[in-house]
């Protein structure tokens, strides 16, 4: 079930527009294979009553002033596990379940890893004689990585006393990955040939600062609950600096 609602607003030289939503997803079922150190064999992990509730708020404005041009954006999106979901595990060469009805709290932790926060700038100047160009910037933030669920089980913790808090811990936290930017420009130039004919060439920076960022990531569903560290997350990192130039004939 869900609903969203959308206002906007039309004025001469600026757009306004504004959403909020809210979605709840229940009774999903989930499955993922891997490979288990301590069977020897490849597992089907499967997870259900998964229960995720999506809810956010986007905003974007545009203003123009003559040739100038600006915009900007910014939006929050929460994605976030409910309740208690139920966890079970198969042995893949030979159909031997290995657990099943094994509790999962998940209640409260973030269901993906894209970013939850975002927003974003950007200005373009249109020249005379058609040409133009423009300049972006972007921040993204509250990425946290998706978890896996057997480490947010009684099993995955039970050997860990009181005094033993901190190494739980590492267990069952869900890391939030640093906010990372996010600058592309481009310009444009079109030429009108004598017979009327169009060509045009462009030039697209996209990460301009070439930052090589960690942008969202994963934890392993293989790991040893005696060494966390031994399978660490796996992650993505946002590409280099690309150029992009083209050309266009329009007859």
């Amino acid at each position: 079930t869900g609903a969203d609602l959308t206002y906007h607003v039309h004025v001469p030289g600026a757009r306004l527009r504004a959403t909020v939503y809210h979605a709840s997803l229940k009774n999903q079922f989930w499955t993922r294979t891997f490979w288990h150190d301590g069977y020897n064999a490849t597992v089907n992990l499967i997870m259900r009553k998964v229960h995720v509730d999506h809810q956010g708020i986007e905003l974007g404005l545009e203003k123009s002033a003559g040739r100038h041009l600006f915009q900007g954006a910014a939006g929050y999106a929460s994605a976030v596990y409910r309740g208690r979901p139920e966890l079970e595990a198969w042995q893949d060469n030979n159909s031997m379940n290995l657990y099943s009805n094994r509790t999962t709290y998940l209640n409260n932790y973030r269901s993906n890893s894209s970013p939850q926060l975002a927003f974003g700038l950007c200005y373009r100047f249109s020249g005379r004689r058609s040409w133009f160009i423009s300049a972006a910037i972007s921040r993204f933030s509250q990425i946290y990585t998706n978890v896996n669920p057997q480490r947010r089980t009684a099993a995955a913790t039970a050997k860990y006393s009181q005094d033993e808090f901190e190494l739980a811990m590492k267990i069952v936290a869900q890391e939030n990955i640093d906010p990372w930017w996010l600058a592309n420009f481009g310009v444009y130039k079109a030429f009108r040939l004598r017979n009327r004919s169009l060509i045009g060439c462009s030039i697209h920076v996209n990460n301009v600062l070439d930052a090589r960022t960690i942008y969202t990531g994963f934890e392993q569903l293989r790991w040893d609950d005696s060494n966390p560290d031994l399978f660490a997350p796996k992650y993505f990192f946002s590409p280099p600096r690309t150029i992009l130039m083209s050309l266009t004939f329009n007859i």
